[in-house]
């Protein structure tokens, strides 16, 4: 049979206590960080929203004077210009995001790298037509920005790579759950 020293019991019961204050220090820690950890898609939507609103605060509407129909012809180019930069500049956020985290979120990636390709498309088809367009007064400006117009049709019935990923429920709700998602507006909005 062991006998054990007062000396002894002492030591454990500081061994002891240590151990158990040390576990409940840690199982407070951890507790404390995990309420505030994001679900990953969350994080994910909220990285789109952050693309969203830098590359749409980069792009300026132009004025249009039918008064000065080559300066606004020029205008309204490099508006579609920089409209054309920063759907590039998106698609190339997205592609170093990749896929959203959850089920079907690579279908519904592919479907928003899709229509973001061709809304693109459609918006440099729009400004070559300008550009091309021989425009000499207000008429012709008139007639260049009808042209262009019809090509934008698609841009501007196009709700930007949220509204497609809104369709899956599990983004829709992480779009929702999102900060950076409330704050973006036009043109690339993640409101639906």
């Amino acid at each position: 049979m062991m006998t054990i020293s007062a000396n002894n019991q002492g030591a454990r019961r500081r061994l002891t206590a240590s151990v158990l204050l040390g576990l409940v220090a840690s199982l407070a820690m951890a507790g404390c960080g995990s309420g505030n950890a994001k679900p990953p898609e969350v994080t994910w939507a909220g990285r789109l929203c952050d693309h969203l609103a830098d590359n749409g605060s980069k792009i300026t509407m132009p004025a249009v004077d039918l008064h000065a129909p080559r300066p606004t012809q020029k205008a309204v180019a490099r508006f579609l210009t920089q409209v054309a930069t920063q759907m590039h500049k998106l698609a190339g956020d997205m592609k170093r995001d990749g896929a959203p985290p959850v089920h079907g979120g690579k279908a519904s990636y592919d479907a928003a790298m899709a229509s973001l390709k061709q809304t693109s498309s459609a918006v440099e088809e729009a400004r070559h037509d300008l550009e091309a367009a021989k425009v000499t007064d207000a008429e012709s400006l008139s007639a260049a920005l009808a042209l262009a117009g019809k090509g934008l049709s698609k841009f501007s019935a196009y709700g930007g790579p949220a509204k497609d990923f809104r369709t899956n429920p599990k983004l829709k709700a992480a779009f929702d759950k999102s900060p950076a998602c409330q704050k973006i507006s036009e043109p690339f909005s993640s409101r639906p």
